[in-house]
């Protein structure tokens, strides 16, 4: 059986699925792929971290994390020209977080180490909630520019790291999926391109 979407969630998970279609960089972003192209990961200290993939979203599947306590998620090294700017894109949810929190990175490797990367991050873009659970939305309503003041990150190595994060003090867990890198500028977004035709990735009977 087909999912009925209301209106506005059927417009952005289309957008999300326009941007991940044509101009996504990272590989696997709608975890259609099981983990494939994924790295787990969780800081230091951290306990109950678990990982899966669900079918509880619109357009299933998305991964889910877990975590108890400290920091657990996914990440992906990708490939960047210095000097060029990146932007990031996609749809999450996530359970009570209270003064935990959800958060999508992105970055230029400095070399310091992925994990103590991950853990404090430096001039990176931050889309982050914290506070009571949410249910799908675009991860662009979330992102403040992060460390470096814009919604776009301007590579200063040859690689870039998007990290999928979320810092628990109690149990709780958070999804995500159409998760995308995109090189900017993105040209013709959405002009002329049919519903239907940014639906179909996932089209279901």
């Amino acid at each position: 059986m087909k999912r009925v979407l209301s209106g506005s969630l059927v417009i952005a998970l289309a957008l999300a699925a326009r941007v991940n279609a044509v101009d996504c960089l990272n590989a696997n972003s709608t975890f259609s792929d099981g983990e494939n192209g994924w790295t787990r990961w969780t800081s230091p200290g951290a306990s109950g971290a678990n990982w899966a993939i669900t079918n509880f979203g619109p357009l299933a599947p998305e991964g889910t994390v877990g975590v108890s306590v400290g920091d657990a998620g996914w990440y992906q090294v990708i490939p960047a020209i210095p000097g060029n700017s990146y932007s990031i894109d996609g749809v999450w949810r996530a359970g009570f977080l209270g003064t935990g929190a959800v958060e999508i990175l992105l970055f230029s490797d400095n070399g310091s180490g992925i994990v103590n990367q991950l853990v404090n991050p430096v001039n990176a873009i931050v889309a982050r909630k914290t506070g009571n659970a949410f249910d799908w939305e675009l991860i662009e309503d979330s992102i403040a520019g992060g460390q470096i003041g814009s919604d776009t990150v301007v590579a200063t190595s040859t690689s870039l790291v998007i990290g999928l994060k979320l810092t628990a003090v109690g149990t709780t867990t958070a999804s995500f999926d159409s998760i995308c890198v995109i090189p900017e500028p993105v040209s013709g977004l959405l002009l002329g391109v049919p519903m239907l035709a940014l639906l179909r990735r996932r089209t279901r009977p």
